[in-house]
């Protein structure tokens, strides 16, 4: 979900001038057309598979078959429309798509997906080499896993590799090529994830933070002020409840209230109120934390409002994320081994309040002008 939030960000920054058209989604196809845009009609019948292996750290979906029928049906939606250009958030074929049809593509990415990425991207929890890195030294294991990034890149590239120069594209080395585009939009803070020597094709346009405007009424009514409970926001997202959530039914879940926003739907109580999505900025003032998955959206809108953080990742992206955010001791992070204290560090982060390096964020967070850069990018890259 977070991908189609930063999308419709941008979406409203140009919808001034230009006529903007997303693929259908039958998840997110509704608050599309309430934000006003129009929806071209598309469904890979092989998605929903795609990412639910992905998060679970499983490439085995990166084969020729499924690489070209994912790039044959985004042709198909190119060529039919001829679009002026593109926007691509991290799909992989889209781009291939898009060069094939001589089509300028502009990407959407993060960060740690670009080549021009300043730090690791650390193994996952899952993964059965993740326990290796602690009996070797740190700069050791960062040569190690920095190798083995290489090699294991280059290996699921092959399909891709194969592709192109089947139809005579440009070639690319490794799997991170795939994400850029002719143009290249990085939604994140540089001091958040830093990045190094950028070419001239890459600009940050710092964090896409949704604004929903919905009537959150009732939910301020339940939120009662003066009840001295810690509010608990608990963003579960597009991923469900991937972790285990036992610990709302225990004893101490009573000593604070819930706020439960995501897909997978969470039984209302005297102390939980949940719905599958909320406005955040209209009750971000009650909330004395944010507990989520380290989604790249769920993490910037804390940060935006200052809020500590509680991060339970669940799968590798978010990982990346949790890594810089325990890095730069802006949260927590807890693994699924560690939920058992979720209490303890709750009791430690709502006592201890606003951080002042989270509050640091905060700052950078409200000074960036995230509007006027994408419009400026966008209409600078059209005129070269």
């Amino acid at each position: 979900m977070a991908h189609y939030l930063r999308c419709l960000c941008i979406a409203d920054a140009l919808r001034d001038d230009f006529d903007i058209y997303f693929v259908d989604s039958k998840e997110y196809a509704d608050l599309i057309h309430l934000h006003g845009f129009k929806t071209l009609e598309y469904q890979h019948p092989e998605v929903n598979e795609i990412l639910e292996k992905a998060g679970s750290f499983n490439f085995d979906w990166i084969n020729s078959h499924s690489i070209r029928s994912m790039f044959d049906a985004q042709l198909d939606i190119v060529q039919r429309y001829k679009p002026d250009f593109v926007f691509s958030d991290t799909s992989l074929t889209l781009p291939m798509a898009a060069e094939y049809a001589n089509i300028p593509v502009i990407s959407i990415m993060n960060a740690y997906v670009s080549n021009y990425y300043a730090d690791i991207r650390p193994l996952p929890y899952s993964h059965t080499a993740y326990k290796y890195q602690f009996k070797l030294k740190p700069a050791v294991w960062e040569k190690v896993l920095k190798t083995a990034e290489k090699a294991s890149m280059k290996f699921v590239h092959r399909p891709f590799a194969r592709l192109r120069k089947e139809l005579n594209l440009s070639k690319k080395q490794w799997l991170l090529d795939e994400f850029e585009g002719d143009f290249n939009l990085l939604c994140d803070l540089p001091e958040l994830f830093p990045t190094h020597e950028l070419p001239e094709n890459f600009t940050t346009i710092g964090p896409a933070i949704f604004h929903a405007n919905r009537n959150e009424e009732n939910l301020l009514h339940w939120v009662k002020p003066e009840d001295d409970r810690p509010l608990v926001y608990l963003s579960l997202g597009s991923s469900g409840a991937v972790v285990n959530l036992d610990f709302l039914t225990k004893s101490e879940a009573l000593n604070y209230r819930f706020i439960i926003t995501g897909t997978t739907q969470i039984a209302n109580a005297e102390n939980i109120q949940y719905q599958k999505f909320v406005d955040f900025e209209q009750i971000q003032e009650f909330v004395d934390l944010y507990v989520s998955h380290g989604g790249n959206g769920s993490i910037y809108q804390a940060l935006a409002a200052g809020i500590p953080l509680i991060l339970i990742p669940a799968f590798f992206e978010q990982e990346w994320n949790a890594h810089r955010v325990q890095k730069l001791q802006i949260g927590t992070v807890l693994h699924p081994n560690e939920i058992s204290n979720v209490y303890a560090h709750m009791h430690a982060l709502t006592k201890a309040g606003k951080s002042d390096r989270g509050l640091e964020f905060q700052e950078i967070i409200q000074n960036n002008t995230f509007k006027k850069q994408v419009v400026s990018a966008v209409n600078a890259f059209l005129k070269s």
